[in-house]
């Protein structure tokens, strides 16, 4: 399991770091995952439940939303979030008949609650996923799939 870990976040590092708005992008200086039963003992239901920070290199940590209208202020990097997050906001959000993912109580946090992911987080010098492999290996496989065909 934690090698299919490893190529998912991997995937999800190149797409944060191809994120590019008005020419600014980020890097991701580390990821760390662990496996959310390691942390939490006694609920079954998160036993290959994944958390993964990717913290960024620049260690932007001021509020990212300065919810402001002034036009002398640059709001690239407001514009680079929102992007990032609704790129991961599609990708997650498993189909129309779901639910729209919801905005929790803290700012960034995106709540799915489907059988890929839990919710992601966007605190402005880091961004977290919570997830479970297992959904995602139905896409791996149409990618490998995919790639032998070409």
């Amino acid at each position: 399991m934690e090698e299919i870990v490893k190529q998912i976040t991997d995937k999800w590092k190149t797409l944060i770091e191809s994120t590019v708005v008005d020419g600014y992008s980020r890097k991701v200086q580390s990821i760390e995952f662990f496996r959310m039963n390691k942390y939490y003992t006694g609920y079954p239901e998160i036993e290959f439940c994944y958390k993964v920070n990717f913290n960024f290199e620049d260690g932007i940590s001021d509020s990212i939303y300065s919810n402001t209208t002034n036009p002398y202020i640059d709001t690239t990097k407001e514009k680079w979030h929102k992007r990032l997050e609704d790129r991961f906001t599609n990708m997650f959000w498993v189909t129309s008949d779901e639910v729209m993912p919801r905005v929790g109580s803290n700012s960034g946090e995106t709540k799915f609650e489907n059988s890929k992911v839990d919710y992601m987080t966007n605190q402005g010098y880091r961004f977290i996923i919570q997830f479970y492999p297992k959904g995602f290996i139905p896409e791996l496989r149409e990618e490998k799939l995919n790639n032998l065909l070409v």
